[in-house]
């Protein structure tokens, strides 16, 4: 039988356990030994010399010092971006401080004269 005759006698619902079915016959056919199990239990070899250390929530702070170290760590890397932002900052305003005199002068009856237009 089919599985589009399987469908049409069975219902949709018969479907999905016989898909299911052919999904784990085919999984084994291509070499999977099944399901291998969580994470940690995976079936290999147990494993020797791991050694795991643990403490209680109730003894752990998690924000001891983060106020303080906050503080002085924003202090460093803003000290240290300094370089390259007032070299930048300083490129900038020396642009817009030319302009707005050029402009002005420009606007000026001296700038009109030098410039050889006639408004």
């Amino acid at each position: 039988m089919t599985s589009t005759e399987l469908y049409f006698e069975k219902g949709w619902w018969s479907q999905i356990s016989t898909l299911q079915t052919l999904n784990c016959r085919f999984y084994n056919i291509m070499g999977g030994h099944g399901y291998m199990g969580w994470w940690g239990n995976m079936g290999g070899p147990k494993q020797k010399g791991i050694t795991t250390y643990a403490i209680s929530p109730f003894q752990q702070k998690p924000f001891a010092g983060v106020a303080r170290a906050a503080i002085f760590n924003t202090a460093r890397r803003v000290t240290g971006q300094i370089p390259y932002v007032g070299v930048a900052f300083g490129i900038g305003y020396g642009i817009y401080a030319w302009a707005s005199a050029q402009h002005e002068f420009l606007l000026s009856k001296a700038g009109h004269a030098a410039s050889g237009e006639h408004h």
